[in-house]
């Protein structure tokens, strides 16, 4: 677009069907060590979001802290910055899902050795009763220029 101050937002979204299967079993395996508690394993905690602006001089000068610090300072300089950058800031928003299509089992045969050593040494470590988390979480949000 030749619109310099336009940005995209994109949102991934993953589904997995056979998730259900996979936590039951590590959850399980957890409990048979002697892991006690709250137990969660989460595919992700909220979609991962992140604001993609185009690189371009004037982008950049435009949204640089010193031009804003200037415009600020100057009244005659607000006067245009203020609705300029609102006009012309506009947002595109995507939705990307992913549908992950390994069945539970294949997964489960890849990651069975690494929850197996988790719950060995679960069960040799002294833990709180409180929770013990297994996450897949990545990046929950964050900003880039291209």
């Amino acid at each position: 677009t030749n619109n310099a101050l336009e940005a995209m937002f994109i949102t991934k979204e993953v589904n997995w069907p056979d998730f259900e299967e996979i936590k039951d079993k590590i959850v399980s395996k957890l409990r048979d060590a002697g892991v006690s508690g709250d137990i969660e394993v989460n595919i992700h905690d909220a979609p991962e979001n992140l604001l993609v602006r185009q690189n371009s001089t004037w982008a950049r000068f435009i949204r640089d802290r010193t031009t804003m610090s200037l415009m600020a300072l100057s009244l005659i300089g607000l006067v245009w910055y203020v609705p300029y950058t609102w006009i012309k800031s506009k947002r595109k928003s995507v939705v990307a899902k992913f549908r992950v299509k390994m069945s539970g089992d294949g997964y489960w045969r890849l990651i069975r050795e690494k929850v197996n050593a988790m719950a060995l040494q679960a069960s040799s470590t002294p833990l709180s009763p409180t929770t013990t988390a297994v996450s897949g979480s990545g990046i929950s949000s964050s900003e880039i220029d291209v």
